[in-house]
């Protein structure tokens, strides 16, 4: 029982590096969970040293799960395209010393905060979470720097047509967190502020979310006068 919850585990990290490779990060994010300072951090470097020299078979049962999907999306290129590996975006990719930072962030065209401000939240949130749920803080801080980073390095930041940056989709558990961390780190005050933000924020949302679906903001480009098309402005 005990290897086969590490092959689970294994095959699921697998599927989610298939699905979508930059989300690798999210297995740092496993690995680092409890880790909030350097004496967890050292349990968890001697925890891995035990567990690789007491338990070997688990760890092979591991990393063979997880190659699995790998190994079959290789074989199924070779089989499709004669090729291993096949890089199917033609001349995009990513631009590490060159990263879209601001635009992704805050761009009319497609900037997280801009299409989603009340992740803006999340920011002084995530410094609350080691107070109320230190184990993932670390995981957290590194999560939210380094996929914002690979995303923002995209060559193509925008990334084709959605509503707002739809990248950042997979990081909404972590935000979650972050923003549960700020609500219960707030005084009576400033949460009765946070819940008219929420309420505010979601209405607003919802409404260009509506006029995307509907085409009055384009699926793509879009630009201040087209926001403002939408309040009659």
């Amino acid at each position: 029982l005990f290897r086969g919850l590490w092959a689970a585990l294994g095959l699921v990290s697998g599927l989610i590096i298939v699905t979508r490779p930059t989300n690798i990060v999210w297995l740092i994010f496993g690995l680092l969970y409890g880790v909030y300072d350097y004496e967890s951090f050292c349990q968890r470097v001697v925890f891995w040293r035990l567990f690789l020299r007491r338990e070997p078979w688990s760890s092979l049962w591991c990393l063979s799960a997880l190659f699995t999907p790998i190994f079959l999306q290789m074989l199924y290129w070779k089989v499709v395209t004669g090729q291993f590996i096949y890089y199917s975006y033609s001349a995009e990719g990513f631009y590490f010393l060159n990263p879209s930072l601001l635009k992704v962030l805050f761009s009319v065209q497609k900037g997280l905060f801009f299409w989603s401000p009340i992740l803006l939240l999340v920011l002084p949130g995530v410094f609350l979470v080691r107070r109320f749920a230190a184990s993932y803080w670390l995981p957290a801080l590194i999560f939210i720097t380094l996929n914002t980073y690979i995303i923002s390095s995209w060559s193509t930041w925008t990334y084709g047509g959605s509503f707002g940056q739809r990248p950042f989709l997979e990081s909404l558990p972590v935000s979650a967190i972050c923003l549960c961390s700020l609500y219960q780190g707030s005084n009576r005050q400033i949460r009765q502020f946070l819940n008219g933000l929420f309420v505010l924020t979601s209405v607003l949302s919802v409404w260009l979310m509506w006029h995307y679906w509907t085409n009055v903001i384009p699926f793509n480009e879009a630009t201040m006068q087209d926001v403002l098309r939408t309040f009659g402005l």
